[in-house]
């Protein structure tokens, strides 16, 4: 009777301590789909599971939490996953979010398995087990957005280089932050712009075109002045607000030839033009004809004039005929 208390104590002993150890199963490797994780965002977590214990394993859940989480975590369902002994392999991947909340910087985590271990006699029994996993970094973040008049103008936050307006840069950490625009004919704008957490701050520059003058004279003076093609008055003439670049002036005048000449203007200077204006040749007068006058004069008609040769034997017959009439008398 004692022997068979002691064989029962020492089969309730066995169940207890093999129901009571854990798995040895170790948790591979765990991949996150991003390097930092924003405050208030999602990830992704990729967990693989290597079976060192002494029996086989089936996996029905993988999870995982963080240090902020208490006692929550997030888990997948999986199809049941068969590990013998020594087999590793990919178990599934775990979504997860970051609560707004969170302080920045480095946070840990823990990975574990909802398995079951198969026992002799008692067969699958369900177990749970958790891993440290090590940390992940949790940023504050937010987006500027930034727009110009003219676009097309370079952007650089806090001395970096992002791109032409208009543009949305994302992940811009929280707080303040130094915002410079530059296009090459205008003047440099800088501002500051405040980024919260999640949220998108808004930019809106106006940049200021850089011009110059030019001072226009003509000799003689009251010239028409045009300034690529578009009429600006007379000379003596002072145009302001002039954009940078090469232009061209023109200076007209009547009776006078064109000046044409090209000017390249600096910012905040003044060029000068001085155009001597050539006058034109004077044509030559052509004579005009009195119509009324060649109406009514006629020109005397000329004498026909007679060739020698017939005049010669117009003489010739004549005295032949008075030669025959005479010799018609004799007769």
């Amino acid at each position: 009777m004692f022997a068979k208390k002691v064989v029962g104590l020492f089969v309730v002993f066995m169940i207890v301590a093999l129901l009571a150890s854990p798995v040895l199963a170790l948790i591979g490797t765990t991949q996150f789909d991003k390097s930092e994780y924003n405050a208030g965002g999602t990830g992704k977590a990729s967990i693989t599971v290597q079976n060192d214990a002494t029996r086989m394993i089936r996996i029905n859940d993988i999870m995982i939490r963080f240090d902020w989480m208490d006692s929550r975590f997030y888990y997948k369902n999986v199809e049941t996953v068969y590990l013998d002994v020594g087999d590793k392999k990919n178990i599934g991947t775990v979504s997860f979010s970051v609560d707004e909340d969170v302080d920045e910087g480095r946070h840990s985590y823990e990975v574990g398995i909802e398995y079951e271990e198969n026992y002799p006699i008692l067969g699958w029994i369900e177990k749970t087990a958790w891993s440290s996993g090590g940390y992940i970094s949790i940023t504050h973040v937010g987006s500027l957005s930034i727009s110009s008049t003219p676009s097309r103008v370079s952007v650089y936050v806090d001395g970096s280089y992002k791109g032409v307006t208009p543009i949305t840069i994302s992940n811009i950490e929280v707080g303040t932050h130094s915002i410079k625009l530059t296009k090459s004919g205008y003047y440099d704008e800088t501002t500051t712009a405040s980024v919260l957490l999640n949220k998108v701050a808004y930019v809106s520059e106006t940049l200021e075109e850089k011009t110059g003058s030019i001072a226009i004279s003509s000799s003689p003076s009251g010239a028409s002045v045009y300034l690529d093609g578009s009429y600006k008055g007379v000379a003596p003439l002072t145009i302001s607000d002039v954009s940078i670049g090469s232009h061209t002036v023109k200076v007209t005048k009547s009776g006078y030839e064109d000046y044409s000449e090209s000017v390249y203007v600096s910012a905040g200077s003044t060029e000068y033009v001085s155009a001597s204006l050539t006058r034109k040749p004077t044509p030559t007068p052509t004579p005009r004809v009195n119509a009324a006058a060649m109406a009514t004069a006629t020109p005397a008609a000329s004498p026909t004039a007679t060739q020698p040769g017939f005049e010669a034997i117009f003489t010739i017959a004549g005295i032949l005929s008075v030669a025959y009439l005479m010799m018609r008398r004799k007769i």
